[in-house]
């Protein structure tokens, strides 16, 4: 079988409820969730206690979107959004923003004016709100906003929102021009 990278969706037919996830390869990350679920070991308990409650019956699986590795984190937040499974009522999304496991920074660093990061260079030290460090931050496309710092480290806040709307920009005339967008794509990978 084809090595599929990008977006998937569990559903449970039954209530409409999504779990939105991305994977360098679908297929094998479908399998795994199937197995986890099964045998009453998977992390999220959320989608756990409806597949106890429903059956595996009620689930479907499909690749919404293939994309490249690089985008993967991009295309899930978009379609999680759009979806709303980080909210109990229409989804199984635990968290409410994605991010990697990987790379994850676990020592203390520290922050100078002038670091760039992605599209965004730090300003200056602004506050600290719930345990979180906020600092005046200018894009390359010369829009200063306030970001928290750790977003802004770790790569889940890149720009001031320019990157995000050019992204989508293209990804819509990508789809456009290939009509229907799930056209080739196969569903129902159970």
């Amino acid at each position: 079988m084809a090595k599929v990278c990008g977006i998937y969706q569990i559903l449970n037919t039954v209530n409409g409820k999504s779990y939105i996830g991305s994977s360098k390869q679908i297929n094998e990350r479908l399998r795994e969730h199937r197995y986890k679920l099964n045998k009453g070991i998977h992390t999220n308990s959320h989608l756990q206690a409806a597949w106890t409650k429903y059956g595996k019956k009620v689930f479907t699986y499909s690749a919404i979107v293939e994309c490249l590795e690089t985008d993967l984190l991009f295309y899930e937040d978009l379609i999680i959004s759009g979806y709303k499974s980080n909210n109990r009522k229409f989804g199984y999304n635990q968290r409410i923003v994605t991010e990697s496991n990987s790379g994850l920074v676990t020592k203390r660093t520290t922050n100078k004016p002038g670091e760039k990061f992605n599209r965004l260079t730090l300003i200056e030290p602004l506050y600290i709100k719930n345990r979180r460090r906020f600092w005046l931050c200018k894009c390359d496309c010369g829009t200063v906003k306030e970001l928290c710092v750790v977003d802004v480290r770790k790569g889940h806040t890149k720009s001031c929102g320019c990157l995000q709307t050019e992204r989508q920009l293209v990804w819509l005339k990508e789809q456009h021009k290939k009509g229907p967008w799930n056209k080739g794509m196969k569903h129902g990978l159970s």
